[in-house]
């Protein structure tokens, strides 16, 4: 069941709880009356990773558009009545795992805030995801919306409108749990059991957000891309057509882990390893408490790869011609030095020191932006030449921010798709192994050539009985 506390003022609360459907965890919410009566701070009891390398944020919908990545918000309600809490985390929902958890709640009257403060000035829509792009597991969508005519007084409004979410081909909108959650639409937003929300009631209201689940299928792809649109019902007014649009271009994973190591090569589709580039991206996201200002990341590569054809690299998108400086680690916190790297081929590793990156923590992202808690630095490698079949080339990464303990992220492998080498415990491949890769590749090359040889005999052939 779900713990409930109640306000020490003279607020009663009224709570109506439903089943608790993640196992193992609960919803605690809690009631601050000594500044705004109606303000809650919600967290989750229990929640743990699932293993110790695991590392999650969550996403709290509270079905009054507001929508919080902090591990234990406070939330000033903006309606009355009845409303259903959402706690939807990295580790419980998915393939095989518990789906959200899910609460009523009776508001009482209250005053209603302010803008929620997700989209910028001159932002009309903006989409965002939670949780990673996983084949066979569900991803969310946040869109954020608000009337993109002019905000001044005296220009006719439209009321009305329509969203479009143009969804990538690996992926679907799960409509049946988007019907089965109206609180996911929290301003009557009309679904059409495709992909477009009919919209009502818009005019001056303050920006709204709807949450769409997405079905991720399998795809050989390493980006899947979304991009929304919003028009309103209304006739252009000085050149503004009432029309806004966003896009996102989200990465395709293993693992719901925001700091993850991915890989893409052909090599996995060629079955022959040898000389092929393999890119590596890692994903990092401050998950903990506060502003970082220094992240470390090394990235330990597999021994077949070649680290003198390192190149490519690029580095976190939130730097503007930064300082760069090569085989000058730190080991710690320099202001102002910008970015540091080695690479340390001995050891088969790419060290990175990034200065001043300045990532904020879930619990103080202003706008409920996640794109300023997250980074990247990417980077390509070849394959040695000699490496033709084998085990799966693999490698990881060690992420540090600031002072806190190490995060490793999962080893991402680089394997052959289609006859993948089988590896005992002492590591060695037998020699049947690299036969079944290596006749793969060519088997219809042989086969082609039979037929050619088959066909030139029986031509020789019948030119011989003639004579």
């Amino acid at each position: 069941m779900i713990k409930n506390f109640t306000s020490t003022t003279l607020l009663v609360l009224a709570l109506a709880v439903i089943s608790n459907f993640c196992s193992g965890q609960q919803i605690r919410k809690r009631v601050d009356g000594t500044t705004t009566p109606y303000t809650y701070s919600f967290e989750i009891d229990t929640l743990t990773p699932t293993s110790n390398v695991s590392q999650f944020t969550q996403l709290w919908w509270f079905g009054d558009n507001g929508f919080s990545f902090a591990r234990v918000p406070e939330h000033n309600f903006h309606r009355t009545g009845v409303t259903k809490i959402c706690a939807i985390t990295t580790e419980n929902y998915g393939s095989g795992g518990a789906p959200p958890l899910i609460r009523d709640t009776v508001i009482p009257p209250s005053k209603v805030n302010e803008d929620f403060g997700v989209l910028a000035p001159g932002e009309y829509v903006k989409i965002q995801n939670y949780r990673n792009a996983v084949p066979g597991d569900t991803m969310y969508l946040l869109i954020t919306y608000r009337n993109p005519h002019p905000e001044s007084a005296g220009w006719p409004y439209a009321s009305e409108g329509n969203l479009k979410l143009f969804v990538d081909p690996s992926t679907r909108i799960l409509g049946t749990e988007l019907q089965a959650h109206p609180e996911y639409m929290p301003n009557g937003e009309m679904f059409n059991g495709h992909n477009t929300w009919r919209l009502t009631g818009i005019g001056l209201a303050p920006e709204r957000t709807i949450l769409v689940p997405i079905q991720v299928t399998a795809t050989r792809r390493t980006d899947v891309l979304f991009r929304v649109e919003l028009w309103m019902d209304s006739i252009p007014v000085n050149g503004n057509n009432g029309h806004a649009k966003d896009a996102a271009l989200v990465k395709v994973t293993k693992s719901h882990d925001p700091n993850i190591m991915i890989e893409e090569s052909n090599a996995q589709y060629d079955c022959e390893y040898g000389g092929k580039m393999i890119h590596y991206d890692i994903h990092f996201e401050n998950i903990g408490k506060g502003e970082t200002h220094y992240v470390s990341v090394v990235a330990q590569l597999d021994k077949n790869v070649n680290m003198q054809s390192v190149r490519n690299i690029q580095f976190p998108w939130q730097y503007i011609n930064p300082a760069i400086h090569q085989n000058q680690i730190n080991g710690g916190y320099r202001a102002g030095s910008g970015i540091h790297y080695a690479i340390d081929e001995a050891n088969h590793q790419i060290i990175f020191e990034f200065n001043d990156l300045a990532l904020l923590s879930p619990d103080y992202l202003p706008g409920n932006d996640l794109s300023k808690a997250r980074s990247s630095v990417s980077f390509d490698i070849d394959v040695n030449d000699g490496y033709v079949f084998g085990p799966p080339v693999g490698a990881y990464a060690t992420i540090v921010f600031d002072d806190n303990p190490a995060i490793v992220t999962d080893t991402a492998y680089t394997s052959c798709e289609n006859a993948e080498a089988n590896t005992y415990n002492s590591g060695e491949v037998t020699f049947a192994d690299g036969i079944i890769c290596i006749s793969y590749k060519w088997f219809w090359s042989v086969v082609i050539g039979l037929v050619l040889l088959i066909l030139l005999l029986l031509a020789f052939y019948r030119k011989r009985t003639k004579k």
